[in-house]
């Protein structure tokens, strides 16, 4: 910011491009305000006239930009005066002339702010109602509301780093405030907190057209405010959920039937913490979160259970096309069981703990003839498998692991995994193949010999051109400095 303010930007911009230079097919345009505090000092420059010269030069160069961005970060904190920055204009001023110039007669504002003082651009009078708003931390001041409420009914994008989401919800009137256009919602970290029952009723809708929920912690309410209404817009949600949440949204019935176009999901670690898999509760939610989503990521070391107990209840998921599990520690046995539940699957990622106890008893050299009569065709539509994890280091079985998957999913044809377990993979495949107890299969699993994916080689790197040698160039100098003589 020192440098737009003493007018190094604007000279350093002059320089590069010149005064008269345009862009005439740029729609978005992004500042950086990078402030290091004291490295620039210059208690004499003329702050706001150099910075609304940067600004006027910067929307002269794109002026049919509909997007401004202003990211407003800072480094290397220190005790010092502003007015020795920015002469005898605060940073205040400074980024208030910077916004007012900027942002205005634009149709989509977006402000991203790490450690940077927000209060102070929240006094702003003249700026825009925001498109966009990132905190890059934690989000507690009453500047913070004032910004979000303020731009409430045009704001797109809120990202924020929250203790008590209830600031979102309240205006300063105490009346719920509506979000009518937002469309991506990340709370970064949240505690639990009850709403006011009387502001926000069961028919309190705030949220309308969401399409992007990403709690980062726990689910924040005691209600199910954040899905009201949206059922018909909302794709990817990645959500916490503990045994409450699970109560609390069977009994809103905040899944069922209703979700049409939720494609992704991301279950954290705590939906599995108390191992209650038991419970129908917990399938009935699963059942419904699962309707229609294709792409599921988990975070939980017992998720994986979930399905298979459903499977074992008669039910199954019919819609899983991608599934990527970490934490996780099911064993080859349970991901037999695991592709079974979810007879849609594509794409698995997901580690592996063994041949696990229902497989150990087998001798290795009979698990192909016990997989290909009791397994086949379990997994019809599986198509790549990665391995992210070897829970104890088992990477000697990866070669049967992968032929005796291959055995039970007849489309399997892709594998990735650590470069450990991977070296020297198709080699060892193929003298699988050649004898053994797999040798009678290899028709069906030559596949597998290049199911792991080539790397494309980088193109060699072009050498620069050798510079002139000193000896060399003192020579050219004295040769241009003789011609003219």
């Amino acid at each position: 910011m020192s440098g737009i303010a003493s007018g190094m930007a604007q000279k350093l911009l002059v320089d590069y491009l010149g005064d008269t230079q345009c862009f005439p097919l740029v729609y978005k345009l992004t500042i950086g305000v990078i402030d290091y505090y004291g490295q620039y000092t210059d208690s004499k420059c003329n702050s706001i006239p150099n910075t609304l010269e940067f600004a006027k030069l910067l929307k002269s160069m794109a002026p049919a930009a509909t997007t401004i961005e202003i990211a407003c970060q800072e480094f290397g904190r220190q005790e010092v005066n502003p007015i020795d920055n920015f002469g005898s204009n605060s940073e205040d001023d400074i980024l208030k002339a910077l916004a007012n110039v900027l942002y205005a007669s634009t149709k989509r504002a977006n402000l991203y702010m790490y450690k940077a003082g927000v209060e102070k651009l929240s006094t702003i009078d003249d700026i825009p109602p925001l498109s966009s708003i990132n905190f890059g931390y934690s989000f507690s001041q009453p500047a913070h509301k004032v910004l979000v409420r303020k731009s409430a009914s045009t704001l797109q994008y809120l990202d924020i780093d929250i203790s008590n989401a209830n600031m979102i919800l309240y205006g300063t009137d105490g009346e719920a405030v509506v979000y009518p256009n937002l469309q991506h919602l990340q709370l970064r970290w949240c505690a639990k907190h009850d709403t006011d029952p009387m502001v926000v009723t069961a028919e309190t809708v705030l949220f309308p057209v969401l399409r992007t929920l990403q709690l980062g912690s726990h689910y924040p309410f005691n209600n199910d405010v954040l899905f009201r209404d949206n059922a018909a817009t909302l794709e990817y949600l990645q959500i916490t959920l503990d045994r409450g949440d699970v109560s609390m949204f069977n009994r809103c019935k905040t899944f069922e039937n209703k979700h049409k176009v939720l494609r992704h999901v991301i279950i954290n670690e705590d939906f599995g913490d108390t191992l209650f898999v038991s419970q129908a509760d917990e399938i009935k939610l699963l059942k419904n979160l699962m309707s229609v989503a294709q792409n599921l990521k988990t975070w939980s070391q017992t998720f994986w259970k979930l399905p298979i107990v459903a499977m074992q209840r008669g039910q199954t998921f019919d819609t899983i096309r991608v599934l990527n599990m970490h934490l996780d520690n099911p064993s080859f046995f349970n991901i037999l069981s695991l592709v079974k539940a979810l007879p849609a699957l594509v794409n698995l990622n997901s580690s592996i703990n063994g041949l696990g106890p229902e497989l150990e008893n087998i001798a290795i050299e009979e698990l192909p003839d016990h997989i290909a009569s009791t397994y086949c065709n379990t997994g019809k539509n599986l198509q790549a498998w990665e391995i992210n994890n070897f829970v104890n280091r088992e990477f000697s079985l990866f070669i049967d692991l992968v032929l005796l998957l291959a055995l039970a999913c007849p489309k399997l044809r892709v594998i990735k995994s650590k470069p450990k377990a991977l070296k020297s993979y198709s080699v060892k495949v193929a003298n699988a193949l050649e004898s053994g107890s797999y040798s009678k299969y290899a028709t069906e699993l030559n596949r597998m010999i290049n199911a792991v994916p080539v790397k494309p080689k980088k193109p060699p790197p072009i050498k620069p051109k050798k510079a002139a040698r000193p000896a060399r160039l003192a020579q050219l100098a004295q040769a241009s400095a003789q011609s003219l003589d």
